[in-house]
């Protein structure tokens, strides 16, 4: 038997220290969880991944700079310029992961 989960996705958009906005896809409820995509993805790459783990968790999708829905990406930002930014805007506590070779810890 299959199960499947159909909650809610919202998006929406955080403003990182530097002024550049963060589109942000939103669904579940729960503890934060964020799903950082790799360099060839964008947030929609994870979404039945985030679909199942939306019944225990809140978890948030967020574009990287450069993709999808949020701004330009800069030669100074690096994978853990974009984890910071994911710390400090979003809501409560986050566990933090990563698809591909980048590591979000």
């Amino acid at each position: 038997m299959t199960s499947i989960t159909t909650a809610e996705m919202t998006t929406g958009s955080v403003v990182s220290t530097d002024g550049t906005r963060i589109g942000i896809l939103r669904l579940g409820r729960g503890p934060a969880v964020v799903l950082l995509h790799g360099s060839n993805e964008w947030a929609r790459s994870h979404t039945q991944l985030a679909l199942a783990r939306a019944d225990t968790f809140t978890v948030y999708l967020p574009d990287r700079r450069g993709r999808g829905m949020s701004g330009p990406h800069r030669p100074d930002h690096s994978i853990r310029t974009e984890v910071e930014t994911y710390r400090r805007s979003l809501p409560g506590p986050a566990r933090n992961g990563s698809s591909g070779s980048a590591s979000a810890h």
